[in-house]
């Protein structure tokens, strides 16, 4: 029953009402249209998505392909273009792999790090162990020139007047700027009785000399006698370095004459790593931190090892100049850090090579010499581009004779 009150009839427009929802086989037929339309809606977002992943990763795989086919490219019209247009001989396939690798890491603009073939690497190890054949000097690079650090007694260079700090200017009339101090060696190096001729640059004038090549076995570990002081003198870090430091150090304790020790690292540029951990050993406690090494994320303490004999308890005073580096710079701050206060460094400060180059054997029968660390002193300082400086400042040529005074004094 309606409770409103009874109203006056009023014109309407007559409004459908709504349907009532029907029971029974409609209802199913709605609820699977309801369901099919939201599976077709979920699989047209799924699509989508697809579509737009694999159309993202087409691009990256399309622009990844796109850079080698444009360097494919550039090789090969470099490659055309001096076939066809250089003047000069032409590089075989070696020469030219070889010369990709060494682009490929001189790219990482770092003057340690090179592709050495296998030439090289044989070569780079001779100059380590002082074994080759060539003239009888060294260089060390100072701002991309060359400097005679030592001529060798009784060698080659020494015969025909070739003096230390000679610069070099070319080599068989070739200039050697932009040259890398191994490509210099390996073109000054060669078989026994065969000849080089070096243009050198010595005060205010240019001298020449052509020089025939010998073989030549200089010991890396010497050891001079002046009174009392044993001089023992160090020039590359070579891979006997235990062997050759224990006959000295045998001499010296057998020598009792001999009271106190000059160790000499001028014109050492180094060598390797761990040999410059053992010869520091001979003069340190065992387990006294020699370096530290910090790579990318990880730090390596290198520690004095048990050497035999020990010349620890000698009065000790080390000679450094300004070609002193990386190994000889490790041994010098080695020392000096651990005996603070009983052992002076004389010279010139040291040349400030203070990272690390590891080599990695390749398939080719390369080696790649790669930077892999920064070392630090056992004091934790920084040395690359700076180097250490001494304790007494004096002239390179001086410093042997001014530790003799301060080891008398």
């Amino acid at each position: 029953m309606n409770s409103e009150p009874a109203k006056e009839p009023q014109k309407t427009q007559a409004i459908p009402s709504k349907p009532k929802p029907k029971i029974g086989g409609d209802t199913k037929g709605a609820r699977s249209s309801l369901l099919l339309s939201i599976a077709l809606s979920l699989a047209t977002m799924l699509a989508a998505v697809f579509l737009i992943s694999t159309t993202v990763l087409g691009y990256l795989l399309l622009d990844g392909n796109i850079l080698t086919i444009r360097t494919n490219l550039t090789r090969n019209s470099i490659s055309e273009l001096i076939n066809s247009q250089y003047i000069g001989d032409k590089p075989d396939d070696q020469q030219i792999l070889e010369g990709e690798l060494k682009g490929l890491v001189q790219s990482l603009d770092d003057p340690y790090s090179q592709y050495l073939t296998e030439e090289e690497t044989s070569e780079f190890r001779n100059a380590i162990n002082e074994e080759y054949e060539g003239i009888g000097v060294r260089f060390a690079e100072r701002e991309g020139i060359f400097v005679i650090t030592q001529v060798m007694d009784g060698g080659p260079a020494q015969s025909v007047g070739v003096e230390e700090e000679d610069v070099l200017l070319s080599i068989e009339g070739e200039d050697i700027n932009n040259e890398t101090l191994e490509e210099v060696v390996s073109k000054i190096k060669g078989p026994a009785g065969t000849d080089v001729t070096l243009s050198f640059y010595r005060g205010d004038e240019e001298v020449e000399f052509t020089i025939t090549r010998a073989k030549i076995e200089s010991q890396t570990v010497t050891l001079e006698k002046d009174g009392n002081i044993g001089i023992i003198q160090i020039t590359s870090f070579s891979d006997d370095m235990r062997i050759k430091m224990q006959e000295v150090a045998r001499q010296i304790i057998d020598d009792e004459s001999i009271d106190s020790i000059i160790v000499d690292l001028r014109s050492n540029t180094g060598g390797i790593l761990n040999s410059g951990i053992v010869a520091t050993s001979f003069f340190v406690d065992e387990g006294d931190v020699v370096t530290y090494e910090v790579g990318n994320d990880d730090q390596r303490v290198d520690k004095a090892i048990a050497v035999e004999p020990s010349l620890k308890e000698y009065p000790l005073v080390v000679v450094v100049d300004n070609f002193s580096a990386s190994a000889s710079e490790i041994m010098a701050a080695g020392i000096r850090d651990n005996r603070d206060g009983e052992v002076l460094l004389v010279g010139e400060t040291t040349f400030g090579k203070g990272v690390v180059q590891k080599l990695f054997p390749l398939p080719d029968g390369g080696t790649l010499k790669l930077t892999v660390a920064q070392w630090l002193t056992p004091n934790k300082e920084e040395i690359d581009e700076v180097g250490i400086e001494p304790d007494i400042e004096v002239d390179s040529v001086d410093a042997v004779e001014r530790a003799k005074e301060v080891l008398r004094g």
